[in-house]
């Protein structure tokens, strides 16, 4: 609710423009994204982001863009989506071999996302069904880090693991979930 009621209130053309990144190759010339009907699309919505992939009118679920497309549509943030996290491993170099696939793609130390350090990662255990409130709290902290600057994702994050899983289970020393880490 408190995300909600915050981001409600930022005016359309003020949201910044996300680009969710689907793309788990080495492809230098596209990549995929995720658009309307995907929860992805949903979470860039509800933490007051833009979908570039709606911005471009890309057709279909997970459209192919060029990487070209990309860097005229400049995105403000970029959102990827990985498997290489999780509660299984405290390890985050498959993350961070992902983002370097993409901060190091031909042209993109000219995208704003990334020349702002605006690029991060999301791990599919927390962005999907009933821990998405916490992928929901770490995507609205990354686009609107100034207007939730008292939001804790980790401490939502320990919050859901406590209450609803009931696990014993440190989310701040254990697991990879997001990287860069420094974002959480």
């Amino acid at each position: 609710r408190e995300i909600e009621d915050k981001v409600s209130a930022i005016p359309e053309d003020e949201k910044p423009v996300v680009f969710l990144d689907k793309s788990n190759v080495d492809s230098i010339s596209e990549r995929k994204t995720y658009s309307k009907g995907t929860a992805m699309h949903q979470l860039c919505e509800l933490a007051g982001g833009r979908n570039m992939a709606v911005i471009a009118e890309l057709e279909g679920s997970y459209p192919a863009i060029e990487t070209e497309k990309i860097l005229e549509q400049n995105p403000d943030v970029i959102v990827g989506l990985s498997r290489k996290g999780g509660y299984r491993t405290d390890d985050e170099s498959g993350l961070e071999e992902e983002y370097k696939r993409i901060v190091e793609l031909p042209g993109f130390n000219n995208i704003r996302a990334v020349a702002d350090e605006r690029v991060y990662l999301i791990d599919g255990s927390i962005a999907f069904g009933s821990a998405y409130p916490v992928g929901l709290a770490y995507m609205a902290k990354w686009l609107h880090p100034d207007l939730l600057k008292d939001l804790d994702p980790q401490a939502i994050h320990q919050e859901y693991i406590d209450k609803f899983c009931g696990m014993d289970f440190n989310v701040r020393r254990h697991g990879v979930f997001v990287y860069p880490v420094s974002a959480s």
